[in-house]
């Protein structure tokens, strides 16, 4: 079924545009939950675990918490169940230290609004296409110093981080020249 169709009373092979899904496409008979699972150039069978530690300098590194998913969810979408787990435990950080996969602006928000936790994570590459103009940038028109803490906007605002974990709703207090009007913050 999953290589095969049946069209016009023939068995045919499908079309790797035509395969199932790889939520509900089998691997193998012997584990029917496992699945096919692909990051960048490294495809598997089976599944995938998210591993949470602590990582404090003076203190043994210990793995707090353990979640297992199918192969091809993406890392983005179990934080707030990791968040949840490690709540529930009592374990959750006030500083999640985590790669890219597992953050976008929606997760940011939620992260501090339901758990009060900052999440550290690199920054992305470049997602704008083409050339940044007047009223979109991309991560390369922002000044980062990483020493003071604090970044430098194409406006010319700087974003200092006086706090340990910023408050919601911050702002530099001046209007930004770059802001349109239908635009709304988080």
């Amino acid at each position: 079924m999953q290589q095969f169709q049946y069209i016009d009373g023939v068995v045919r092979w499908r079309e790797p545009k035509n395969t199932p899904p790889g939520l509900i496409r089998l691997r193998t008979p012997y584990e029917p939950d496992a699945r096919t699972g692909s990051k960048r150039e490294v495809d598997w069978s089976g599944y995938k675990i998210h591993l949470s530690e602590t990582c404090e300098p003076d203190t043994p590194h210990l793995i707090t918490h353990i979640h297992t998913t199918p192969a091809p969810v993406t890392d983005v979408v179990v934080l707030e169940d990791i968040h949840t787990a490690l709540a529930d435990r009592g374990l959750l950080p006030e500083e999640h230290l985590v790669d890219a996969g597992y953050v976008d602006a929606g997760q940011i928000h939620h992260a501090h609004r339901d758990h009060h936790v900052e999440l550290v994570k690199p920054v992305k590459a470049t997602t704008v296409k083409g050339q940044a103009t007047a009223d979109v940038f991309d991560n390369t028109r922002f000044t980062i110093d990483w020493d003071q803490r604090q970044a430098l906007c194409p406006g010319g605002q700087t974003q200092r981080r006086v706090a340990r974990r910023p408050k919601p709703g911050w702002h530099c207090g001046h209007p930004c020249p770059f802001r349109r009007p239908t635009l709304r913050p988080l």
